[in-house]
This record gives structure tokens, sequence and C-alpha cells, in this order.
């Protein structure tokens, strides 16, 4: 009996002095970072649908519809034609963008129509990430358009507005 006992407190010391203790304790860490982990995924952004009303249909603007969709902060991109803004909204989309009609081509002879962005005030953290990616993308849109513009007035010269006109038909 006094070998058993000693073996015990043997072990025991061992199990106390050493990895034991951690082994021991390792579950409960996990457990706090899971925990700790689970309370940060509430305050993370999730995808969230925004809803694009395309009113130029052309292939530009449908190239355009499918680069949103790739981006994975979007969790879907939806072409609508009839709903209104309200109705999207209450069906939980943070954005919708119309592109009117002939925007790319307007866009392309430097006449700046805009893209009529409406946003969703009752998603703000949404609807304001969505305002400054579109606007981004807009941005080099417009920048790519500029360089082509200054890269043939530099090779050509100025073009009046009939010169632009004739070009592009």
């Amino acid at each position: 009996m006094h070998r058993l006992r000693a073996l015990l407190l043997k072990d025991l010391t061992l199990f106390l002095r050493g990895a034991g203790m951690v082994a021991l304790l390792l579950p409960f860490l996990l457990l706090l970072v899971k925990e700790k982990e689970s309370l940060l995924s509430d305050v993370t952004l999730k995808p969230f649908p925004i809803a694009i009303r395309d009113e130029d249909e052309t292939y530009m603007s449908r190239t355009l519809i499918h680069m949103v969709g790739e981006v994975e902060l979007f969790s879907k991109v939806d072409v609508v034609n009839e709903e209104s803004d309200a109705e999207l909204f209450a069906k939980g989309y943070a954005a919708v963008t119309t592109i009117p009609k002939d925007f790319f081509y307007e866009m392309y002879v430097s006449d700046k129509r805009p893209a009529l962005l409406s946003l969703n005030e009752g998603m703000p953290l949404q609807a304001t990430l969505y305002r400054a990616v579109f606007t981004s993308v807009m941005d080099v849109i417009r920048m790519e358009e500029a360089a082509h513009y200054g890269m043939y007035f530099f090779v050509y010269g100025k073009l009046n507005r009939q010169q632009k006109n004739r070009c592009l038909q």
C-alpha cells in the first residue's frame, strides 16, 4: 500500500509541476477563446444585398453589374425593374443604384451624368460602405476615361463637341 501511495504522489507531483497543469487548463482556455470569438462575430459585418436598376441595358452596364456581383461584401446583387426604392429597402436591401439610359455613352463623351444612388437609412453602416465602394468604382472609370481623352488630346489635339459626337457614332 505504501508503494501505491508513493506512485500516486509522484505522478501527482509531476502532473502539477510540468505540462499536466497546462493539459488540465487547456480545455477551459479553448472554451474561453471560443466564447470570445462568438461575441466578436456579432460585431463583424456580414455581407448584405444591394439592387441595381439597369435602364441603360448595354454590354457595359451588364459588365458593371457582373463585376459588382463578384464583390464579397455583397450577399446578392439583384437587377430590378418595377419595384420602388422603398419596397426594396423594406425587403432588406442596403442600397439601390439606377444606371440611367445612355449612361456609359455620355460618360465617354465627358458629359457628367451621374448614376442615381439611393441608400437605406435603416442600414447606415452598410449604406455608407456601399457608397464608398460605388464612389471608388466610378472614380476609377472617370480617371480611365480622362486618361484616354488626355492621350487623344496629346496625339490629335482638342476636339470640339461635333467632332466628339462624330467619332462616337
